[in-house]
């Protein structure tokens, strides 16, 4: 019994042995109970056959007989009156002392006992036991004659060796017990391979897969329905889904930090090789470049934040607690955004504050790798400018005069898919999940004088002040 719960012991072959042993238990059962109620049916047969017999010897005029010689032609009566023979009942008469003083039967038969256990007040059903045999009998009790003389009649019916009919029923139901063991066995085997069929397939479906191969993970689907199965199948999909998006989401992490961390480590390792090459560097020299060092660490530690942060942000949630002036923001980060490019940058800003609340860190990303896109798509001598326009729903334009991009790129840039990625780089999809986050309206374009221009359109419902503007070139 240990072997089948041992944890090793596969499922099906528990379910087959609880199913065969059930089945098994059942069997032996029912023998039982029909050995039980084909005895105890045969012992109601006999006793309704002992008070028929009873009822027919009294109804027939037993009681007519008042004197003893009287009962020297009852055997030749009885015969004829109820045509059995000898060896099918037995009829005998008692007196009232209980003493035998008839009998159907000889001594040769069988010998019974010749006295009865008085007082019998009423019929009973009692079994007597002869020498050879078991018999199930009827003692009636009755008065005949003028001076009421009581007798007791007493029919008796041998009782058939029910240890040859249980041993010949014990034969037949070992033979079918025999059958139907292997037939519940094979039945069990059957039902235990379709229960576990379902088990197996998702069990060889999550064996199948491959870490390293996880983009490639399909949604399990079963034939069979079923309330455990289809929350299981359920359950089983949605971690499959959400497995893939969250390796997606860090696949793209990974990049998008990647690529923001590339333009600050190569700052740093420009400024570090240019002071190094100057044999007569200052002490302020050196000063300058660690300070320029540590604002470049700053702003990776930034990037990391901000980046890893993106997910967790939804749309029109990018926002701070206080407002601030976007001209201000231009001019303040200007310096870094021409590290960047390489060269000086021409700003086109309006004379009053403009006063937004979307995160400074995600629009300094968004401007960065668009200006970042100038540089590495024009040449040193190209012109690039920011221009914000005051309106009621303000505009920053970033734009230069270059020779602009092909049709099919700018189609690319303009849609909205997750195959930017692939397509244009993992920094114009940094500049789209920005936007949206944002609730930006991001756009691209070739300028009819020549030259690329970028529109972000900024939402009207953040309470932008508008004014007139002056360029402002560096």
């Amino acid at each position: 019994m240990k072997f089948f719960w041992h944890p090793r012991t596969s499922l099906q072959t528990k379910l087959l042995a609880v199913t065969w042993l059930m089945t098994t238990i059942g069997t032996i059962t029912a023998a039982i109970v029909s050995s039980s109620l084909l005895i105890r049916s045969h012992r109601e047969s006999i006793h309704a056959q002992l008070q028929t017999t009873a009822t027919s010897l009294i109804s027939l005029g037993i009681s007519d007989f008042s004197e003893l010689e009287d009962f020297e032609g009852l055997n030749d009566f009885i015969l004829n009156a109820l045509k059995m023979e000898k060896i099918d009942k037995i009829v005998r008469i008692y007196n009232k002392k209980g003493a035998l003083v008839f009998t159907t039967i000889g001594v040769d038969y069988d010998h019974l006992p010749s006295q009865l256990k008085l007082p019998i007040p009423k019929p009973q059903i009692v079994n007597v036991q002869g020498q050879q045999r078991m018999y199930a009998s009827l003692i009636v009790p009755y008065e005949t004659g003028r001076k009421r003389q009581q007798f007791y009649l007493q029919v008796a019916i041998p009782l058939p060796p029910y240890a040859d009919i249980l041993s010949l029923l014990w034969v037949r139901s070992l033979i079918l017990f025999g059958l139907l063991i292997l037939v519940s066995f094979f039945i069990s085997w059957y039902l235990a391979k379709k229960l576990i069929q379902p088990v197996r397939f998702i069990a060889e479906h999550l064996k199948s897969i491959d870490p390293t191969k996880a983009h490639e993970l399909k949604p399990l689907h079963l034939s069979m329905k079923g309330d455990f199965l289809d929350t299981i199948v359920e359950g089983m999909n949605l971690l499959i889904l959400r497995t893939q998006k969250s390796l997606d989401r860090l696949q793209k992490m990974s990049r998008y930090v990647a690529h923001e961390l590339r333009t600050p480590l190569t700052i740093l390792r420009g400024e570090a090789e240019l002071v190094l090459s100057k044999q007569d560097a200052s002490r302020e020299e050196y000063a300058q470049t660690l300070k320029s060092s540590l604002e470049e660490i700053d702003r990776m530690s930034d990037i990391v934040a901000g980046v890893l942060s993106l997910d967790e942000r939804k749309k029109m949630r990018a926002l701070t607690q206080e407002s601030y002036d976007l001209r201000t923001w231009i001019q303040k980060n200007v310096t870094r955004w021409e590290k960047t490019l390489g060269r000086s940058l021409c700003l086109d800003l309006p004379s009053t504050p403009q006063m937004t609340r979307l995160d400074p860190t995600l629009l300094y990303h968004l401007v960065d790798n668009l200006i970042r896109n100038v540089h590495a798509h024009t040449s040193s001598t190209t012109i690039c400018t920011l221009f914000l326009k005051a309106d009621s729903s303000p505009t920053l334009f970033i734009y230069d005069d270059g020779p602009g991009v092909s049709v099919q790129l700018l189609t690319a840039l303009n849609a909205s898919t997750d195959e930017l990625i692939n397509e244009l780089g993992i920094g114009t999809h940094l500049c789209k999940k920005i936007a949206e986050l944002c609730d930006l309206h991001l756009a691209f374009a070739n300028r009819p004088e020549g030259g690329f221009l970028v529109t972000i359109e900024f939402p009207a419902s953040l309470d932008l002040q508008t004014s007139s503007s002056r360029p402002l070139c560096g």
